[in-house]
């Protein structure tokens, strides 16, 4: 099941025998996982303004971060309850 783009895309293993005895269920598992991580860093950058800084102090920024990613888990936990409804 594993072709070499998904060696590269998802997986580095050295070993390219190994990417063989890699299964459909893992593959899926491990393409779900970075699917996920993918959307999250779109959605931090897109919507919550994380690569939006006016500031050049650290503290300020780390403060920026902190709190587009305490906006990011209310859009998220606001969509989940709208989609339970």
């Amino acid at each position: 099941m594993c072709s070499l783009w998904s060696s590269v895309y998802i997986l580095y293993l050295p070993n390219e025998e190994k990417i063989e005895e890699i299964s459909r269920s893992e593959f899926l598992t491990i393409y779900d996982t970075y699917w996920a991580i993918k959307n999250f860093y779109r959605a931090i950058k897109q919507v919550c303004g994380i690569c939006r800084f006016m500031v050049r102090d650290t503290y300020v920024i780390k403060t920026h971060i902190f709190c587009s990613l305490q906006a990011f888990i209310k859009l998220d936990l606001i969509g989940e309850a709208e989609t339970e409804l």
